[in-house]
């Protein structure tokens, strides 16, 4: 398995098991994206301190602790528990914090031990 976080062209950040698809088992390339589970990683910022007060602003850097965040069905009417999409359906592709990935197994109910290396869909 493959989680990944992407961040896609309208700014949503999804989490979720990521496979290249290639048209033959000889092609090289890959022309799209299977993504199994995926789902909307929001952040909730549960801290007070973008408040203005006194006419100043307080931008501090955040910490993980300091954010809540919530997980939501990326295809909420879809059957299945895959989706295929373009390439350039991603801006970026990165991977999860611990923490992140933590509640992401634990949400779609996975607790083994995770390969590192991606699979190919042929």
């Amino acid at each position: 398995m493959t989680v990944k976080i992407g961040r896609t062209k309208s700014g949503e950040d999804v989490i979720c098991d990521i496979k290249e698809v290639r048209k033959t088992p000889e092609s090289t390339e890959a022309f799209m994206y299977r993504l199994d589970r995926p789902y909307n990683l929001c952040v909730i910022d549960n801290s007070n301190e973008m408040l203005l007060t006194e006419n100043k602003i307080t931008n501090q850097p955040r910490q993980l602790s300091d954010v809540e965040f919530r997980f939501y069905p990326y295809t909420v009417f879809n059957a299945e528990t895959e989706v295929f999409v373009r390439l350039d359906h991603f801006e970026f592709l990165y991977n999860p914090h611990s923490a992140i990935l933590e509640k992401y197994h634990e949400l779609i109910g996975e607790t083994k031990e995770y390969e590192k290396d991606p699979e190919v869909l042929q």
